[in-house]
């Protein structure tokens, strides 16, 4: 279970830290004010490759190749493809899942998965 989620840079989030959660939580909110995003930092926290990204945004491999631009710049925030997007979260095992992705020349890269032990 997921104890903190740090997220920075992705979609609508800039940099929120968010904690306290429980085995049942309930997200609410207004219309566009963030709660898809939200759960899909929890999926891309918890299940970091590229099939999770094209699930997440709908598009299939051909759209990826041909036009990439239009896969990934939507989960930057405010489309800003100089930043990295960071997602970070700690266990109830005290263990540190982060990824981050940002953009090079021409590709996207994804450093996946580092965990830290307490």
């Amino acid at each position: 279970m997921i104890f903190d989620l740090e997220i920075e840079n992705f979609r609508c989030f800039g940099k929120s830290y968010l904690s306290g959660f429980g085995q049942i939580n309930l997200i609410g909110g207004q219309n566009n004010v963030g709660k898809t995003a939200f759960l899909e930092a929890l999926y891309l926290n918890h299940s970091p490759q590229v099939s999770t990204l094209m699930q997440l945004r709908g598009i299939n491999q051909d759209v990826i190749t041909a036009y990439p631009a239009k896969a990934w710049n939507n989960l930057f925030l405010n489309q800003q493809k100089n930043a990295t997007i960071n997602i970070k979260s700690v266990n109830e095992d005290n263990i540190t899942n982060i990824i981050s992705m940002n953009v090079g020349l021409r590709f996207y890269y994804i450093m996946i998965n580092l965990k830290f032990l307490p």
